[in-house]
């Protein structure tokens, strides 16, 4: 597989039109493998291409690029040193009116040779494609940099591409736990990828079990894998490669001790090579460590030499002098670009192995002091550790019901371990249910200060298995009685949300004290960050969301990265970012699995890049999330994407197409409205009216929006219903559209019939109608990358309705013989109809066509 394709396309336009290319990428990262490839293209079409290689052991000798490049043998006057191989080459290049010099490695090419292409680039006007690496050096190397030339960059493989690259490398899908290993190991640069996973199935680290490859060992490392990182480490100085030894060996330091330990030169030198990552944040001290991991991990295998020894030595004695070190920042008001782009920046993978690195020392510590003294201060510090771990399920539940708390425990750290309790079972523990409200009732007795926090997770947990109209009563009581809690807020703010008021949730939780903050204040974010998006303020929801997820980011929080991040690309799908939202998710999956509490929001993740994958036609990546979804099937939460309907409808939409995933959806929507999850019923009812816009459909979605408190995704539900009945009606209600986090959705849909109608007047309707929206939302105005959206059945004209209803019980040839036509006019009429609806079987089509007309 070859993953620059189109930087290389990119590259090749350029040179088809006489300009030259500058491609700069970091070491390991491919550029020898995209020059080759484009040397490939070039040469299929007819160009004559002169080609240089770098080589480190030569570079010091003259013309050795020249003399080695196969050309020279041809040429004449090579002998007379420069002037002669400039003379020779260009008479060897004018001879072709197609011509192109590619330089790979400008670093390790004598400057003899430089010297050669440069002059005879310029006399033949040929252009020139050259590769370097960010830190340039050298007087040719330098000059060269600084011709005019379109620069590519090549980055780091961001997840989804990894994911892709390995089922291309293995020949078969991998648990995305593979995949997510890999990232977090090679930094993105392809010869470590390819080097992790051909190595981890030779050496018998992934096995191919239950149709896709799965992790059979703790970590990825092969021999294969330190052959790969000594290539890319030749090219460093002994002093460069001394630094990054001890920093291996040191692991992860502040920029302070990083600039007592190495001189600012090699430390700088080391950065640009990318051989060192600096995470830093807006109050914490920044902090440097070797990059990628994997060359961390090669360092810290290699044999105890005499320097190995030496460096071990430093690096202990620096871990006794450690001290905290801040960093300033510069603080201004953000927003949700700049937040964003902070999200979205480099070093995932550094941050994922950190992540797995930290989780497993802390969980040893917190199990070997809970063993000793089973307590409730053991216990949540154990089940804190415990949460981290995508394992840990059975570990955790023994840390949960075999810690004994007594009297003498305190309150707090009582109430935190029934806290958890609670969360146990609405997250997946129901044979739990029991013994919980059990326990529950002991907490009361032994703690009868702390019994309205108690009773509020009584109330929650009632409602988690049965819709109970009282709940805000009660829970309104409890706040009204108890003010000196947060606690009861913040359950009362969340099952308002749920039931579809999340403008009252949250005037509550501007109302309440934040005493909860320390015990439940991943969810009182959460509930914040949901509740802003449900109200449709999606840039107040992605600056609330993206500043907390940059804080625990930079703590290294797994659970509310997967939380905050589920809500970041909440907003943005419901703003149509669609590629962001895309690359944001494949960012936090790319980290690994999450614990216990953070497997609703992992899963609504998984969901969201399996269905931009699929609806963007990207097989790989939708497969393998698909795959991988199979280890949450047990998931289902009451908010947006955390049902497995979701999964269920991805996939029949992959087999069957967008009629048979709406009623999937359809389905789902009114078992969650009879649950009074309007939340989540009012999201999967408006994704089936999207896909599949019938009365049946728009009728869910009516009665999901007539009974919502405070009338959310009404306009939608009369919008959609226009369109398939009153198309009139469009002009006024559009002109009336208020801000409610479906405008998206709603000029997509109308821009979808505008394109499907089958008159002029009708189209102008529809078209009229979109405008008016995206006038009002400045977000819509950019192209953004959405799926396509099925058409009204009524935009069909009423031979390709007629042919439709018999295309899945007739072959064409038998259509045309009754109908009295030819069979490529039947034909003709199928696939006009099939895009207009946005559909892929016959069978989907005639079932569509079918549902509209009834």
């Amino acid at each position: 597989m070859f993953v620059f394709e189109k930087q290389a396309r990119e590259a090749i336009r350029g040179l088809y039109g006489a300009r030259s290319v500058e491609v700069v990428g970091r070491r390991g990262i491919g550029c020898t493998t995209f020059a080759k490839r484009i040397v490939e293209w070039l040469e299929s079409a007819g160009y004559a291409v002169f080609t240089v290689f770098g080589t480190e052991s030569a570079r010091q000798i003259d013309l050795y690029g020249f003399t080695s490049s196969g050309v020279a043998d041809s040429l004449h006057g090579a002998h007379l040193g420069v002037p002669g191989a400039v003379d020779s080459l260009a008479r060897h290049l004018i001879e072709s009116d197609r011509r192109v010099i590619v330089l790979d490695d400008l670093e390790n090419i004598d400057e003899s040779t430089l010297a050669v292409a440069r002059i005879c680039a310029e006399r033949t006007h040929t252009p020139t494609l050259f590769t370097r690496t960010p830190q340039t050096s050298g007087s040719a190397a330098m000059a060269y940099s600084a011709i005019d030339a379109e620069r590519i960059e090549l980055l780091p493989l961001a997840f989804g591409s990894i994911v892709e690259l390995v089922h291309a490398v293995l020949g078969a899908p991998a648990d995305m736990e593979v995949s997510a290993r890999v990232y977090a190991e090679s930094g993105g640069l392809t010869r470590f990828a390819c080097a992790l996973i051909e190595g981890a199935r030779s050496n018998g680290n992934i096995v191919y079990r239950d149709g896709a490859w799965r992790m059979n060992s703790g970590d990825l490392w092969s021999p294969g894998i330190r052959r790969a990182v000594e290539r890319t480490l030749w090219s460093l100085s002994h002093a460069e490669y001394e630094a990054l030894y001890l920093l291996s060996l040191l692991g992860r330091i502040t920029a302070d001790e990083l600039q007592s330990f190495v001189s600012p030169q090699l430390a700088e030198s080391l950065e640009s090579s990318g051989f060192i990552t600096v995470l830093s944040g807006p109050t914490e001290a920044a902090e440097a460590s070797s990059y990628p991991p994997v060359v961390g991990d090669y360092f810290r295998q290699l044999p105890a030499g005499t320097l190995g020894l030496r460096l071990a030595r430093e690096a202990r004695d620096a871990g006794q002098l450690r001290a905290p070190a801040l960093v300033a920042a510069s603080r201004s008001a953000p927003n949700s670009n700049t937040l964003l782009e902070d999200a979205l920046r480099p070093y995932d993978d550094a941050i994922a192995r950190r992540l797995h690195d930290r989780s497993q020392a802390e969980a040893s510590d917190a199990a070997r002091a809970w063993c000793e003294s089973p307590c409730a201060e053991t216990a949540n510090r154990y089940v804190v550790a415990l949460r981290e771990e995508p394992a840990a399920g059975s570990t955790l539940r023994s840390a949960l019901f075999k810690t004994h708390v007594g009297s003498d425990a305190p309150a707090a750290e009582a109430f935190a371990v029934l806290t958890h309790q609670f969360l146990w079972v609405i997250l997946g523990g129901r044979s739990d249910f029991g013994e919980v409200g059990r326990r529950i009732d002991r907490f009361i007795t032994l703690f009868p200060g702390w019994r309205a926090q108690a009773e509020s997770l009584a109330i929650a947990l009632e409602v988690s298995v049965d819709r109970t109209g009282t709940a805000d009563e009660r829970l309104t009581r409890l706040a009204d009685q108890h003010p000196e809690t947060g606690v009861v807020q913040l359950v009362r703010a969340f099952l308002l949300v749920l039931s579809g008021r999340p403008r009252a949730a949250l005037d509550v939780l501007d109302a309440g004290e934040d005493t909860a903050a320390t015990l439940m204040r991943e969810f009182r974010v959460l509930t914040r960050a949901v509740a802003l998006v449900a109200t449709g303020d999606a840039e107040g929801s992605l600056v609330y969301s993206l500043a907390h997820y940059r804080e625990a980011r930079r703590s290294l929080n797994r659970t509310e990265l997967n939380l905050l991040g589920y809500v970041a690309c909440a907003a943005l799908l419901q703003a149509g970012r669609w590629d962001e939202a895309a690359e944001l998710a494949a960012r936090i999956v790319g980290l690994g699995r999450p614990g216990f509490l953070a497997r609703p929001a992992h899963a609504a993740l998984l969901r969201m890049m399996s269905f931009l994958a699929a609806f963007s036609g990207n097989g790989a990546i939708a497969q393998a999330t698909l795959l991988e979804l199979r280890e949450y099937a047990d998931i289902d939460f009451p908010l947006p994407g955390m049902q497995p309907a979701w999964t269920d409808a991805i996939s029949a939409f992959r087999e069957a197409g967008s009629s048979k995933a709406a009623d999937l959806l359809q389905v789902a929507a009114t078992r969650e409205h009879q649950m009074g999850r309007v939340a989540s019923s009012a999201a999967l009812a408006i994704a089936a009216a999207v896909l599949s816009p019938t009365h049946s459909r728009v009728d869910v979605l009516s009665r999901i929006t007539a009974n919502s408190p405070e009338q959310l995704h009404a306009q939608f539900a009369r919008l959609a219903r226009a369109c398939i009945e009153r198309p009139e009606d469009l002009e006024a209600l559009a002109g009336a559209y208020q801000q409610d986090g479906d405008e998206y959705l709603a000029a997509r849909l109308l821009r979808a019939c505008e394109a499907g109608s089958i008159s002029a007047p009708e189209a102008r309707m529809f078209a009229a109608a979109a405008a008016s929206i995206e006038a009002s939302d400045g977000r819509l105005r950019g192209e953004a990358t959405a799926p396509p959206v099925v058409r009204p059945a009524g935009s069909l004209t009423d031979r390709e309705r007629e042919v439709s209803l018999l295309a899945d019980s007739m072959s064409n040839a038998d259509i045309a013989s009754e109908l009295g036509v030819s069979r490529r006019t039947v034909e003709n009429h199928i696939s006009r109809a099939l895009k207009k609806a946005g559909l892929r079987s016959r069978r989907d089509l005639a079932g569509f066509v079918r549902d509209r007309l009834h």
